[in-house]
This record gives structure tokens, C-alpha cells and sequence, in this order.
């Protein structure tokens, strides 16, 4: 029996070109959901609703567990757009201090380990803006590693990562799926690990 999880009710959002979601509803169970589906047909957009960066047009996004039900808050969901650029005035160390105060849950030690596993640590000091792509995809990565949120949202995760950052995401990645560090929503292409079985959603079928 699970004791938490993540309830999406009668979301509806449209876009110009099309009615992505219409009174649209799921269940988010703790451990790892890979979002799949074509390109336009509403990944990124989910997760951007459920992390509340767009407003709903109808419907709700709620956390269920042993204390109740109630509406998520930032605290709850980790979530960085990879096309956001709002953060880039910050270092490395200062986005990690500002996690550490939105996340109650927030460890340092998993950060550090993770700034080492991805080869970070020449870029501390550095300004976001200053960072390739593929290493500032790394530093959101290390903070979703690290907060320790109730619901942790990545899109794409793997874009631009080189081979060993991937293998050692995606070892972490089983790990998430076993259920123990909350909901996991992956939107992605290609499967997020290998050889496990896993919550699956795909939009557009």
C-alpha cells in the first residue's frame, strides 16, 4: 500500500495550435514515471503545470499522504526549466544555497557527491551563464539529486551529458524508481533506465 502520492484531477490547458489536456486526470505514485510521447504532444507542458509555472485553465494538482491532502508548494516540487535563464546571474555555490533554503529536505553531502560525479567542481565559483550547456544541465541535475523533494520533475535529463554523467544518472535513476525519494516524473524520448519495470505514461496515443 502506498502512502503518498500525486493527484492530477480534471486538468484542461490549450495551447494556439491544439487542446493538450481536457479534463484530464492521473496518479503519481512514489518511485519513477517516464513521460513519453512525440514531440508537440504536451511533455514539457506537464510538467510545467504540475510545477506550477502555468496556471490551470481547470482542474487541480494535490498531494495525498498520511497527513491528508493538500495543494502542493515550492517546497514540495524541484523542478528547473532547462531553457530558463533567470538563474544565470548566480554561481554554482549560490543556486545550491538558494535550493538549500527552499528545500527543507536539502543535503549538502548529496550535492557535493553529485558536483563530483558530474565534474563540477571547477565550477563552483563560476556564473551560470558561463557554463556549457551540458554543465549547466549538470548543476540542475545535482539539485534534484539533492533536494530531496516530495515531487522532482526533469525533462530531458540526458541532453547534452556526456557517457559517464548518463551511466551515473541513470543508476540513480533505479534507485529513485524503488520508491523511496518521492514521485519522479522523467519526460524523455528514450527509456530513463534499463531492464526495470517502471511507471509509464504516454501522451498522444
Amino acid at each position: 500500500m502506498y502512502l503518498a502520492s500525486l493527484q492530477v484531477k480534471g486538468l484542461s490547458f490549450r495551447q494556439p495550435h491544439a487542446q493538450l489536456f481536457a479534463d484530464w486526470s492521473a496518479t503519481f505514485l512514489p518511485g519513477l514515471t517516464w513521460v513519453t510521447g512525440d514531440e508537440g504532444v504536451g511533455k514539457t507542458t506537464l510538467l510545467r503545470l504540475l510545477a506550477g509555472d502555468w496556471p490551470l485553465a481547470t482542474g487541480s494538482v494535490l498531494w495525498q499522504d498520511t497527513q491528508g491532502v493538500r495543494k502542493l508548494s515550492s517546497a514540495d516540487v524541484y523542478w528547473v526549466d532547462p531553457a530558463d535563464t533567470s538563474r544565470d546571474d548566480l554561481t554554482v555555490h549560490a543556486f545550491a544555497a538558494a535550493c538549500q533554503a527552499c528545500y527543507p529536505r536539502w543535503s549538502q553531502a548529496a550535492f557535493n557527491q553529485w558536483v563530483d560525479t558530474l565534474s563540477l567542481t571547477e565550477h563552483l565559483d563560476k556564473f551560470l551563464y558561463m557554463l556549457s550547456t551540458g554543465s549547466k544541465r549538470k548543476v540542475w541535475l545535482a539539485g534534484a539529486l539533492a533536494a530531496r523533494a516530495r515531487v522532482t520533475l526533469l525533462d530531458e535529463p540526458e541532453a547534452a551529458l556526456d557517457q559517464p554523467s548518463r551511466r551515473a544518472l541513470r543508476a540513480q535513476l533505479a534507485h529513485c524508481n524503488q520508491g523511496h525519494d518521492g514521485v519522479w516524473l522523467v519526460a524523455s524520448y528514450s527509456c530513463p533506465i534499463d531492464g526495470e519495470p517502471m511507471q509509464t505514461l504516454s501522451l498522444g496515443s
